[in-house]
């Protein structure tokens, strides 16, 4: 997979078949051996101790077929009786809940909300800006987070807080979450930046979220005078802002305004917070650009270059030998009038004539702000927004969305050479996605292979690959159920769950197919009699997977949440397929074998008619 979240994922991979590689040697050489160890245990008389357990073993066993025979067989047998509809509402629950995914029933963040247990204030002023300035922001930042300590005191009985540090020239932990998700950003060490994080503590000890703690924080924060700015944050990680809008054109003045009127509309949006712009002014500096008079009198940009800079920086007059060292001695103006915009009134220019003339006779000047750096992307100057979206009040999808339909078009027709594209975590996204689909398709070709070799045959694979889509359902729900997002982490979990998904489907089959080519039954007895022999291994490989993965689910530490989107994704998709597996199988399997009849019919009689 490309970009970050290849390099991320490759690990989790490699260690999935690594485990799955030595469970694999254990089913094949140490578990024949505790098999065998049962085996004996239970043709022996049972031990006192083990007495009671072995009683409400058999109990538990007595209960479970009754429920198989009484309850589930003949539901069995009524879905196989009406395998069309069954089938069908599989499909419409199917479309049911991926309808929910687009239209924003069950949120979709491209990469999860991770809550870490420190919240920043990151503050940047224009290029130039004395530290001082900087340094009265952060005070100001610093006494909003004690009144916000103070508030949880008062409403929790204690301090939420462990330490709160403030930084002037740097922003070390705002860089921070780039460098741990694989993004390098220059270090920025300017005395116009500045940064206040506190210290949380720990999740499980705390009754309040990182994000609460942000939005109180943000609320008693006042507004800071001459701020470019001003951005909060409490996630452990960061592939970029939600929403990044790049804008390429070569007229500035253009790029500019577009700016200002997507900042502007993105501000009445609500839930989008942390609106920034890439397009910032550096210093101030002066633009000399040549008059029609300096070409005839022979003067040229680079003389007038020169002549400003012996003025302002000096020409050296000669050398000096001190011991043995050469010393330069430098002639210019003086420091007083270098002060002075009416220098340049002053400053004479030599032709190459010798003639002197006044400097503002031969080139014009403008006052005007640099570039702090100068960004392009296909030859094109490219400027970029951006913005956070706070999830309680609107998803980043939804607010996509309303970008392309109502920004985009108007900057389109206001500035017509000014081209518009979401970049940043949506370019992360694409590649993401991109990947995921290739690499899930490959995957399917290499399973589809893997089970039609052994069943000899064409068609069952897709019987069993049929049940895989439908592990969404259960996934989807549980995300919505649990109040969690679908993110980058959940399709993961949906790539894994492919592969869980079809190693009951194979069994069944296979005990399907043995039950017609060993004992001759009928094709529904067939299936009704392996789908009852599979239905306890598959119920418990389901359940045990489930309660398996309940602890990461439940689990509040920071360092789980990382992991908790795929952990529900193979639970609630497990448990789902197992419905799949038992129900929809059996179905597709009794459809498929009557469309092959129905083939072999219709192909028949059309011999017969042509060799008559």
């Amino acid at each position: 997979m490309p970009g970050t979240m290849g390099q991320i994922f490759s690990v989790i991979s490699y260690t999935v078949i690594f485990a799955l590689s030595f469970s694999l040697l254990e089913s094949l050489l140490i578990l024949p051996v505790h098999l065998r160890h049962n085996f004996l245990e239970n043709i022996r008389e049972p031990r006192k101790l083990a007495a009671p357990f072995k009683k409400f073993k058999n109990s538990f066993n007595e209960k479970f077929d009754l429920f198989v025979e009484k309850l589930f067989a003949p539901f069995l047998r009524k879905a196989l009786l009406n395998k069309y509809i069954t089938v069908s509402t599989a499909v419409g629950l199917l479309l049911i809940s991926v309808f929910s995914l687009f239209t924003g029933i069950v949120q979709f963040r491209f990469f999860p909300y991770v809550e870490a247990d420190y919240v920043i204030a990151a503050v940047v002023f224009p290029d130039g800006t004395a530290a001082a300035v900087t340094k009265k922001a952060v005070k100001e930042l610093e006494r909003a987070a004690k009144r916000v300590d103070e508030k949880l005191k008062k409403e929790y009985g204690k301090s939420m807080f462990n330490h709160i540090a403030s930084s002037i020239g740097t922003q070390p932990l705002s860089r921070l979450r780039s460098t741990r998700i694989g993004i390098r950003e220059a270090q920025v060490s300017e005395p116009h930046v500045g940064e206040v994080a506190i210290e949380l503590v720990p999740a499980e000890n705390r009754e309040i979220s990182a994000l609460e703690v942000q939005r109180l924080w943000q609320k008693e924060t006042p507004e800071i005078e001459g701020v470019e700015e001003l951005s909060f944050f409490s996630s452990l990680f960061s592939v970029g802002s939600d929403i990044t809008i790049q804008l390429a054109g070569e007229n500035f003045q253009e790029l500019s305004q577009a700016i200002k009127s997507i900042k502007s509309k993105l501000k009445s949006y609500p839930g989008v917070y942390n609106i920034s712009d890439t397009y910032k002014g550096g210093k101030e500096e002066y633009i000399f650009k040549p008059l029609a008079k300096a070409h005839l009198l022979g003067v040229t940009a680079s003389d007038i270059a020169q002549t400003l800079r012996s003025s302002l920086y000096g020409a050296e007059a000669l050398k000096l030998q001190r011991g043995s060292d050469e010393v330069k001695v430098m002639v210019r103006r003086a420091k007083e009038e270098r002060k002075y915009e009416s220098l340049f009134e002053k400053i004479y220019l030599t032709t190459k004539e010798g003639k002197k003339i006044p400097l503002s006779e031969v080139a014009d000047y403008k006052r005007t702000k640099s570039f702090s750096y100068i960004s392009r992307d296909d030859k094109e100057r490219t400027v970029s927004v951006s913005a956070d979206v706070d999830d309680t009040k609107a998803s980043v999808e939804g607010i996509k969305a309303k970008i392309k339909k109502e920004i985009f078009p108007l900057i389109k027709e206001q500035f017509p050479d000014v081209s518009l594209s979401f970049q940043g975590a949506q370019k992360e996204q694409r590649e993401a996605v991109g990947g995921i689909k290739s690499g899930l398709a490959a995957s399917l070709v290499l399973i589809y292979a893997l089970i039609a070799v052994p069943f000899k045959s064409y068609f069952q694979p897709l019987i069993i690959m049929f049940a895989i889509p439908f592990g969404i359902i259960g996934a989807i729900w549980g995300h919505f159920f649990l109040g969690l997002q679908v993110s980058i982490m959940s399709l993961f979990g949906l790539v894994a769950l492919a592969g869980v998904v079809v190693n009951d489907g194979i069994l069944l089959v296979n005990f399907i197919n043995r039950n017609r080519e060993e004992e001759n039954l009928p094709l529904e007895d067939a299936i009704i009699k392996a789908t009852l022999d599979r239905f306890r291994a598959v119920v418990l490989t389901s359940v045990t997977t489930f309660v398996g993965l309940l602890p990461i689910i439940f689990e509040r530490s920071t360092q789980a949440q990382f992991l908790i989107p795929i952990a529900v994704s193979l639970s609630f998709g497990v448990a789902f397929a197992t419905v799949i597996t038992l129900i929809i199988v059996p179905c597709m399997y009794l459809i498929l074998d009557n469309f092959l009849s129905w083939v072999k019919i219709k192909v028949f009689h059309q011999k017969i008619a042509s060799a008559s």
